[in-house]
Protein backbone atom coordinates (compact mmCIF):
# COMPACT_ATOMS: atom_id res chain seq x y z
CA UNK A 1 0.00 0.00 0.00
CA UNK A 2 1.01 3.30 -1.08
CA UNK A 3 1.41 5.81 1.45
CA UNK A 4 0.01 8.94 1.50
CA UNK A 5 1.60 11.54 -0.60
CA UNK A 6 4.29 8.93 -2.09
CA UNK A 7 4.41 8.84 -5.70
CA UNK A 8 6.00 5.62 -7.57
CA UNK A 9 8.74 7.80 -9.51
CA UNK A 10 9.94 9.12 -5.67
CA UNK A 11 11.23 5.27 -4.90
CA UNK A 12 13.02 5.07 -7.89
CA UNK A 13 15.11 7.80 -7.30
CA UNK A 14 15.44 6.92 -3.63
CA UNK A 15 16.97 3.39 -5.11
CA UNK A 16 19.41 5.42 -7.49
CA UNK A 17 20.17 7.71 -4.89
CA UNK A 18 21.71 4.71 -2.70
CA UNK A 19 23.35 2.93 -5.14
CA UNK A 20 25.32 6.12 -5.86
CA UNK A 21 25.91 7.01 -2.13
CA UNK A 22 26.98 3.42 -1.54
CA UNK A 23 29.80 3.47 -4.85
CA UNK A 24 30.60 6.56 -2.92
CA UNK A 25 31.42 4.59 0.02
CA UNK A 26 33.62 1.88 -1.38
CA UNK A 27 35.22 4.59 -3.04
CA UNK A 28 36.23 6.33 0.05
CA UNK A 29 37.27 3.05 1.77
CA UNK A 30 39.99 2.36 -0.91
CA UNK A 31 43.68 3.48 0.11
CA UNK A 32 44.83 6.19 -2.70
CA UNK A 33 47.24 5.20 -4.94
CA UNK A 34 50.68 6.51 -4.08
CA UNK A 35 51.50 10.09 -5.33
CA UNK A 36 47.79 10.87 -5.34
CA UNK A 37 46.99 11.00 -1.64
CA UNK A 38 44.22 13.27 -1.00
CA UNK A 39 43.23 13.44 -4.43
CA UNK A 40 39.54 12.29 -5.26
CA UNK A 41 39.10 14.10 -8.79
CA UNK A 42 39.42 11.71 -12.18
CA UNK A 43 42.68 11.91 -13.40
CA UNK A 44 43.64 14.47 -16.59
CA UNK A 45 43.72 13.96 -19.58
CA UNK A 46 47.40 15.04 -19.46
CA UNK A 47 47.99 12.32 -17.81
CA UNK A 48 46.41 9.41 -19.45
CA UNK A 49 48.62 10.62 -22.46
CA UNK A 50 51.57 10.28 -20.21
CA UNK A 51 50.91 6.75 -19.23
CA UNK A 52 50.08 5.68 -22.61
CA UNK A 53 53.57 7.33 -24.03
CA UNK A 54 55.86 4.55 -24.41
CA UNK A 55 58.92 4.80 -22.07
CA UNK A 56 62.16 6.16 -23.32
CA UNK A 57 64.32 2.82 -22.54
CA UNK A 58 61.42 0.74 -24.62
CA UNK A 59 62.46 -0.99 -27.81
CA UNK A 60 61.02 -0.67 -31.18
CA UNK A 61 59.50 -3.28 -32.48
CA UNK A 62 61.31 -5.06 -35.23
CA UNK A 63 60.06 -4.63 -38.53
CA UNK A 64 57.96 -7.81 -40.25
CA UNK A 65 58.50 -9.30 -43.56
CA UNK A 66 56.33 -7.76 -45.92
CA UNK A 67 55.66 -9.31 -49.18
CA UNK A 68 54.23 -7.84 -52.37
CA UNK A 69 52.36 -9.48 -55.04
CA UNK A 70 51.79 -8.53 -58.48
CA UNK A 71 48.95 -10.04 -60.89
CA UNK A 72 49.45 -8.54 -65.02
CA UNK A 73 46.74 -9.19 -67.30
CA UNK A 74 47.85 -9.56 -70.86
CA UNK A 75 46.35 -11.08 -74.09
CA UNK A 76 46.10 -14.65 -74.49
CA UNK A 77 46.93 -14.83 -78.42
CA UNK A 78 50.31 -12.80 -77.40
CA UNK A 79 53.75 -14.57 -76.42
CA UNK A 80 55.49 -13.47 -73.51
CA UNK A 81 58.77 -15.55 -74.78
CA UNK A 82 60.78 -12.47 -74.90
CA UNK A 83 59.99 -11.42 -71.25
CA UNK A 84 60.81 -15.14 -70.12
CA UNK A 85 63.74 -14.74 -71.92
CA UNK A 86 64.72 -12.06 -68.66
CA UNK A 87 63.60 -14.86 -65.97
CA UNK A 88 65.88 -17.41 -64.52
CA UNK A 89 64.01 -20.53 -64.94
CA UNK A 90 67.02 -23.10 -64.26
CA UNK A 91 66.97 -21.47 -60.25
CA UNK A 92 64.28 -24.24 -60.10
CA UNK A 93 65.41 -28.06 -60.11
CA UNK A 94 64.80 -29.91 -64.12
CA UNK A 95 61.91 -32.06 -62.48
CA UNK A 96 59.86 -29.41 -60.41
CA UNK A 97 59.90 -27.26 -64.18
CA UNK A 98 58.75 -30.73 -65.66
CA UNK A 99 56.04 -31.31 -63.34
CA UNK A 100 54.85 -27.66 -63.48
CA UNK A 101 54.78 -27.46 -67.31
CA UNK A 102 52.38 -30.57 -67.32
CA UNK A 103 49.94 -28.76 -65.38
CA UNK A 104 50.27 -25.99 -67.59
CA UNK A 105 52.39 -23.62 -65.30
CA UNK A 106 55.74 -22.15 -65.77
CA UNK A 107 57.90 -20.83 -63.08
CA UNK A 108 61.40 -18.89 -62.26
CA UNK A 109 63.16 -16.41 -60.38
CA UNK A 110 64.33 -12.77 -61.68
CA UNK A 111 65.70 -9.74 -60.24
CA UNK A 112 63.21 -7.50 -58.19
CA UNK A 113 65.01 -4.04 -58.58
CA UNK A 114 63.50 -1.45 -60.20
CA UNK A 115 65.24 -1.06 -63.04
CA UNK A 116 64.92 -5.34 -64.04
CA UNK A 117 60.78 -5.07 -63.10
CA UNK A 118 60.81 -2.14 -65.51
CA UNK A 119 62.60 -4.28 -68.14
CA UNK A 120 60.49 -6.94 -67.74
CA UNK A 121 57.11 -5.11 -67.83
CA UNK A 122 58.63 -3.39 -71.09
CA UNK A 123 58.77 -6.85 -72.89
CA UNK A 124 55.52 -7.87 -71.97
CA UNK A 125 52.95 -7.39 -74.70
CA UNK A 126 50.57 -5.17 -74.05
CA UNK A 127 49.49 -4.84 -70.02
CA UNK A 128 46.05 -4.39 -70.02
CA UNK A 129 46.56 -4.41 -66.44
CA UNK A 130 48.24 -4.64 -62.89
CA UNK A 131 46.60 -5.21 -59.36
CA UNK A 132 49.01 -5.25 -56.48
CA UNK A 133 48.22 -6.65 -52.90
CA UNK A 134 50.03 -7.36 -49.99
CA UNK A 135 50.87 -10.35 -47.66
CA UNK A 136 52.51 -10.51 -44.51
CA UNK A 137 54.24 -14.14 -43.91
CA UNK A 138 52.47 -15.99 -41.20
CA UNK A 139 51.21 -19.41 -39.74
CA UNK A 140 48.39 -20.50 -41.95
CA UNK A 141 48.77 -20.63 -46.18
CA UNK A 142 47.07 -17.82 -47.54
CA UNK A 143 45.24 -17.94 -50.83
CA UNK A 144 47.28 -16.55 -53.64
CA UNK A 145 44.84 -16.80 -56.76
CA UNK A 146 41.42 -18.79 -56.74
CA UNK A 147 39.84 -19.65 -60.35
CA UNK A 148 35.98 -19.26 -60.99
CA UNK A 149 34.10 -22.52 -60.77
CA UNK A 150 35.04 -24.03 -63.95
CA UNK A 151 32.73 -26.21 -66.38
CA UNK A 152 34.46 -29.14 -67.24
CA UNK A 153 36.67 -31.28 -65.41
CA UNK A 154 40.47 -30.11 -64.74
CA UNK A 155 43.26 -32.91 -65.39
CA UNK A 156 46.00 -32.98 -62.50
CA UNK A 157 48.95 -34.37 -63.62
CA UNK A 158 50.96 -35.84 -60.39
CA UNK A 159 53.23 -38.32 -62.21
CA UNK A 160 56.87 -37.50 -60.66
CA UNK A 161 59.34 -39.16 -63.23
CA UNK A 162 60.74 -41.54 -63.32
CA UNK A 163 57.46 -43.00 -61.75
CA UNK A 164 54.57 -44.02 -63.86
CA UNK A 165 52.46 -41.85 -64.77
CA UNK A 166 49.30 -40.63 -62.63
CA UNK A 167 46.56 -38.49 -63.62
CA UNK A 168 43.42 -37.25 -62.06
CA UNK A 169 40.34 -35.04 -62.86
CA UNK A 170 38.51 -32.95 -60.50
CA UNK A 171 35.21 -31.62 -60.81
CA UNK A 172 33.01 -29.29 -58.38
CA UNK A 173 34.66 -26.95 -55.89
CA UNK A 174 37.31 -24.61 -56.79
CA UNK A 175 40.74 -24.51 -57.93
CA UNK A 176 43.32 -21.92 -56.19
CA UNK A 177 46.99 -21.16 -55.36
CA UNK A 178 47.79 -21.30 -51.82
CA UNK A 179 50.81 -19.64 -50.80
CA UNK A 180 52.66 -20.08 -47.07
CA UNK A 181 55.48 -17.47 -46.54
CA UNK A 182 58.20 -17.86 -43.53
CA UNK A 183 60.29 -15.01 -42.95
CA UNK A 184 64.39 -16.56 -43.04
CA UNK A 185 65.28 -14.43 -39.96
CA UNK A 186 64.36 -16.06 -36.49
CA UNK A 187 62.71 -12.91 -35.68
CA UNK A 188 60.27 -12.26 -38.27
CA UNK A 189 62.30 -9.72 -39.64
CA UNK A 190 62.52 -9.03 -43.46
CA UNK A 191 66.46 -8.54 -43.65
CA UNK A 192 66.80 -12.20 -45.10
CA UNK A 193 63.86 -12.38 -47.13
CA UNK A 194 61.34 -14.72 -47.36
CA UNK A 195 60.72 -18.96 -47.78
CA UNK A 196 57.79 -19.19 -50.09
CA UNK A 197 55.74 -22.56 -50.46
CA UNK A 198 52.96 -22.61 -53.36
CA UNK A 199 50.70 -25.75 -53.53
CA UNK A 200 47.82 -26.26 -55.36
CA UNK A 201 44.59 -26.76 -53.85
CA UNK A 202 41.04 -28.25 -54.94
CA UNK A 203 39.05 -25.93 -52.23
CA UNK A 204 35.65 -28.35 -51.28
CA UNK A 205 34.39 -26.73 -47.62
CA UNK A 206 32.45 -29.48 -45.70
CA UNK A 207 29.88 -29.90 -43.21
CA UNK A 208 30.64 -28.72 -39.47
CA UNK A 209 28.00 -28.61 -36.72
CA UNK A 210 29.98 -25.97 -35.25
CA UNK A 211 31.57 -22.73 -36.99
CA UNK A 212 35.14 -23.62 -37.56
CA UNK A 213 38.09 -21.30 -37.42
CA UNK A 214 37.93 -19.18 -41.22
CA UNK A 215 41.81 -19.97 -41.31
CA UNK A 216 41.05 -23.72 -40.84
CA UNK A 217 38.22 -23.87 -43.03
CA UNK A 218 39.89 -22.27 -45.84
CA UNK A 219 42.17 -25.79 -46.30
CA UNK A 220 38.87 -27.93 -46.93
CA UNK A 221 39.30 -30.15 -49.77
CA UNK A 222 42.98 -31.87 -51.27
CA UNK A 223 45.58 -30.25 -51.11
CA UNK A 224 48.31 -31.69 -53.89
CA UNK A 225 51.34 -31.47 -52.04
CA UNK A 226 52.85 -33.80 -54.80
CA UNK A 227 53.38 -30.00 -56.61
CA UNK A 228 54.24 -27.91 -53.70
CA UNK A 229 56.98 -25.27 -55.14
CA UNK A 230 59.65 -24.32 -52.55
CA UNK A 231 61.28 -20.64 -53.37
CA UNK A 232 64.15 -19.25 -51.26
CA UNK A 233 63.60 -15.56 -51.85
CA UNK A 234 66.40 -12.82 -50.70
CA UNK A 235 65.49 -9.10 -50.79
CA UNK A 236 65.80 -8.13 -54.89
CA UNK A 237 64.73 -11.12 -55.61
CA UNK A 238 60.95 -12.10 -57.29
CA UNK A 239 59.49 -15.13 -57.83
CA UNK A 240 57.44 -15.25 -61.55
CA UNK A 241 54.62 -17.57 -62.17
CA UNK A 242 52.99 -17.90 -65.49
CA UNK A 243 51.08 -19.74 -67.94
CA UNK A 244 52.91 -22.27 -69.99
CA UNK A 245 52.24 -23.16 -73.63
CA UNK A 246 54.56 -26.07 -75.33
CA UNK A 247 56.58 -24.27 -77.65
CA UNK A 248 56.28 -24.82 -81.19
CA UNK A 249 57.96 -26.56 -83.56
CA UNK A 250 60.92 -24.92 -85.27
CA UNK A 251 60.34 -24.12 -89.17
CA UNK A 252 57.62 -26.00 -91.09
CA UNK A 253 58.30 -28.91 -89.02
CA UNK A 254 54.86 -30.51 -88.57
CA UNK A 255 53.93 -30.81 -84.75
CA UNK A 256 54.08 -34.14 -82.92
CA UNK A 257 51.57 -36.31 -83.83
CA UNK A 258 50.30 -35.10 -87.26
CA UNK A 259 50.42 -36.42 -90.60
CA UNK A 260 52.94 -35.24 -92.58
CA UNK A 261 52.76 -33.15 -95.51
CA UNK A 262 52.21 -34.45 -99.25
CA UNK A 263 54.76 -34.73 -101.57
CA UNK A 264 54.23 -31.99 -104.43
CA UNK A 265 54.96 -33.50 -108.04
CA UNK A 266 55.85 -30.57 -110.20
CA UNK A 267 54.04 -31.37 -114.01
CA UNK A 268 57.47 -30.13 -115.42
CA UNK A 269 59.87 -33.15 -115.33
CA UNK A 270 63.24 -31.48 -115.89
CA UNK A 271 65.19 -32.79 -119.00
CA UNK A 272 61.92 -34.25 -120.20
CA UNK A 273 59.06 -33.02 -121.90
CA UNK A 274 56.53 -31.34 -120.28
CA UNK A 275 52.62 -33.10 -119.57
CA UNK A 276 49.85 -32.26 -121.89
CA UNK A 277 47.08 -30.23 -120.60
CA UNK A 278 44.44 -32.21 -118.75
CA UNK A 279 40.46 -31.66 -119.69
CA UNK A 280 40.15 -30.34 -116.31
CA UNK A 281 42.75 -27.64 -116.44
CA UNK A 282 40.99 -26.51 -120.08
CA UNK A 283 37.89 -26.23 -118.77
CA UNK A 284 38.81 -24.14 -115.73
CA UNK A 285 40.72 -21.53 -118.37
CA UNK A 286 37.55 -18.60 -119.36
CA UNK A 287 36.86 -19.27 -123.03
CA UNK A 288 36.86 -16.36 -125.77
CA UNK A 289 32.99 -16.20 -125.62
CA UNK A 290 32.93 -15.72 -121.97
CA UNK A 291 33.33 -12.13 -121.05
CA UNK A 292 35.45 -10.71 -118.32
CA UNK A 293 34.39 -9.40 -115.26
CA UNK A 294 36.43 -7.12 -112.58
CA UNK A 295 33.13 -8.09 -109.73
CA UNK A 296 34.86 -9.95 -107.24
CA UNK A 297 33.83 -13.85 -107.06
CA UNK A 298 31.94 -14.84 -104.32
CA UNK A 299 35.28 -17.11 -102.78
CA UNK A 300 37.34 -14.03 -103.05
CA UNK A 301 34.75 -11.88 -101.02
CA UNK A 302 35.59 -12.85 -97.95
CA UNK A 303 39.11 -12.57 -95.89
CA UNK A 304 40.26 -15.18 -94.26
CA UNK A 305 39.57 -14.16 -90.22
CA UNK A 306 42.48 -13.53 -88.20
CA UNK A 307 43.45 -16.39 -85.69
CA UNK A 308 42.04 -16.56 -82.50
CA UNK A 309 43.21 -17.14 -79.12
CA UNK A 310 44.79 -20.55 -78.63
CA UNK A 311 43.28 -23.44 -77.37
CA UNK A 312 44.32 -24.71 -73.94
CA UNK A 313 43.90 -27.86 -72.47
CA UNK A 314 41.62 -28.22 -69.08
CA UNK A 315 44.72 -28.20 -66.66
CA UNK A 316 45.82 -26.01 -63.61
CA UNK A 317 47.19 -23.42 -65.99
CA UNK A 318 43.74 -22.90 -67.72
CA UNK A 319 41.64 -22.93 -64.95
CA UNK A 320 44.27 -20.73 -63.10
CA UNK A 321 45.64 -18.35 -65.01
CA UNK A 322 43.20 -17.36 -68.14
CA UNK A 323 39.78 -16.10 -68.31
CA UNK A 324 37.97 -13.00 -70.36
CA UNK A 325 38.69 -9.71 -69.12
CA UNK A 326 38.24 -6.49 -71.00
CA UNK A 327 35.84 -8.05 -73.30
CA UNK A 328 38.98 -10.60 -74.58
CA UNK A 329 40.54 -13.78 -73.80
CA UNK A 330 43.10 -13.04 -71.13
CA UNK A 331 46.37 -14.39 -69.57
CA UNK A 332 48.00 -13.44 -66.36
CA UNK A 333 51.26 -13.48 -64.55
CA UNK A 334 52.09 -13.55 -61.25
CA UNK A 335 55.05 -11.89 -59.00
CA UNK A 336 55.77 -12.50 -55.75
CA UNK A 337 58.63 -10.32 -53.64
CA UNK A 338 59.88 -9.77 -50.72
CA UNK A 339 59.68 -6.06 -50.03
CA UNK A 340 61.31 -3.93 -47.28
CA UNK A 341 59.50 -1.77 -45.03
CA UNK A 342 59.83 1.83 -43.99
CA UNK A 343 62.72 2.13 -41.22
CA UNK A 344 64.10 -1.47 -41.67
CA UNK A 345 67.83 -2.25 -42.54
CA UNK A 346 68.66 -5.11 -44.57
CA UNK A 347 70.80 -7.56 -42.87
CA UNK A 348 74.26 -8.91 -43.65
CA UNK A 349 72.45 -12.41 -45.25
CA UNK A 350 72.01 -11.88 -48.55
CA UNK A 351 70.09 -15.48 -49.29
CA UNK A 352 70.55 -18.29 -51.59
Amino acid sequence: MTPHGWHPRAANCVVRGLALGALATLGACQTPPPGNAGRSEAPTAQEIRDVMRPRPDAQAATPRAVVSVHRLDLPLERSVDEAWALVDEAAFPPITRTVWNANGLRVGVMNGDPQSLAAFVEALPGVAGIQRSHLAPGEYPTPLIAAPRQPEPIKIDLTIPPRAVREEFIRGGRIQLLTHMVARAADGSPGDGIRVEVTPHHHIPQVRLTPPDPQVAMLDGRLFTELTLRAELPPGKTLVIGLYTPPAPPGNAPAPGSAPAPEVIPNDVPGGEPEPESDARISAMPSEAEPLSDEPKPEDAEEPAPPGPPQVPAHLGRALLTGKRYNRAMQMMILISPEMPAGSTRGDASGG
